[in-house]
C-alpha cells in the first residue's frame, strides 16, 4: 500500500476536506436511516467529486459474471459515453485509466499516480504517457462476504503539479472507502439476522415492522386498540401504520374473516350435496 504517513493541515489546491467529511457523515446516516450504502454513495458523490476537486469521477459496482465488468453508478460529465461503454466491458478507455482501475480490482489494494512525470517502466501506461494526469482508486471491501462491492476512480489534470492528488488525498479515499464497507458488512449482518437476505436496510425495516405489528395485533386477541396502546402509538398513528403496510384494519379484518367463514360453509354444503360414488360390482371374468 501506498505510503499516507503524511498529513498536512492545509489541503492542496482545489480540495475542500469539509466536503468529504460532511460526505461521510451522511454515509454515517445510512446506519439509522432507511437507506443504503448504494444510495449514500449516489447522494454525495457530488460532494466527493467537489471535494477532491476531480474532473473526472467513477463509481464502479464490479459484475459477477465471467470477465471483469463494470457497472456505473455515478460519473462525472466530463467522463464521455465512448468511456463510459468501454469500461462497462472491461476494456482501454482513452482519457482513464482502465489499467489503474483493472489492477486496484485484482489487487484489492487502493493506488495513485501523482502525477506521470513520476512513473518509469510498465506503469506509464498510454491514458498517463499523452497527458498531465493524476488519478486515485480504491476499492469498497465487504468484510463479511470478502468482495469488492465498489471501485472510486478520480482523476484531475493540469499544466503543473500543483492539482496533483498526494497522499494525503489518497488518505481521505482510504477512509471513505472503509467506512463504505462497513456499512455494506452491517447491511449483510442485518439481513442475516432479521432473516431477510438481500433486501435494501429500508426492505428489511419495512418487512420487521409489519411483522412486529401483526403479532402484536395477535398477541392482543384482534384488539386493535390495545395493540396500538402497546406499540406506543395514538390511533391515527397506528392507521397510518396499518394503511402503510397494507395490514387489514379491524372491519376489513371482519370482512375477510366473514368471507372465509361463507367460504367455509358453503365449501362443506357441496360435500354433503355431492352424490356417492357408486358401489363397486364385482365384474365377472
Amino acid at each position: 500500500m501506498p505510503n499516507t504517513d503524511s498529513f498536512p493541515a492545509i489541503p492542496a489546491s482545489g480540495r475542500d476536506y469539509v466536503l468529504l467529511m460532511e460526505a461521510m457523515a451522511r454515509l454515517v446516516d445510512v446506519l439509522t436511516s432507511e437507506g443504503d450504502p448504494l444510495d449514500g454513495m449516489r447522494e454525495t458523490f457530488d460532494h466527493v467529486v467537489e471535494g477532491f476537486g476531480a474532473e473526472k469521477a467513477l463509481i464502479l459496482i464490479p459484475q459477477p459474471e465471467g470477465r471483469v465488468r463494470f457497472e456505473v453508478l455515478a460519473s462525472t460529465a466530463r467522463v464521455k459515453p465512448k468511456q463510459l461503454a468501454a469500461i462497462r466491458a472491461g476494456q482501454s478507455a482513452e482519457g482513464i485509466s482502465s489499467s489503474m482501475i483493472q489492477a486496484v480490482f485484482k489487487a484489492r489494494q487502493p493506488a495513485i499516480v501523482e502525477h506521470p512525470m513520476f512513473l518509469e517502466g510498465p506503469a506509464r501506461t498510454a491514458a498517463f504517457a499523452a497527458g498531465n494526469y493524476s488519478a486515485m482508486c480504491a476499492p469498497v471491501l465487504d468484510a463479511t462476504r470478502l468482495e469488492i462491492r465498489a471501485l472510486y476512480y478520480l482523476q484531475n489534470t493540469g499544466p503543473d503539479l500543483t492539482r496533483a492528488y498526494r497522499h494525503v488525498d489518497l488518505r481521505f479515499l482510504i477512509a471513505l472507502t472503509e467506512l463504505l464497507g462497513r456499512l455494506f458488512t452491517f447491511q449483510q449482518e442485518l439481513n442475516l439476522a432479521a432473516g431477510y437476505p438481500g433486501l435494501a436496510l429500508r426492505d428489511i425495516r419495512a418487512r420487521i415492522t409489519e411483522r412486529v405489528v401483526r403479532q402484536r395485533i395477535r398477541d392482543c386477541g384482534g384488539n386493535y386498540k390495545r395493540a396500538a396502546t402497546s406499540l406506543g402509538l395514538s390511533r391515527a398513528s397506528f392507521y397510518r401504520v396499518l394503511e402503510l403496510y397494507s395490514i387489514p384494519t379491524r372491519n376489513e379484518q371482519r370482512q375477510i374473516d366473514q368471507m372465509e367463514t361463507i367460504g367455509s360453509t358453503l365449501g362443506s354444503e357441496d360435500e354433503e350435496d355431492a352424490p356417492s360414488p357408486p358401489a363397486d360390482e364385482d365384474e365377472g371374468v
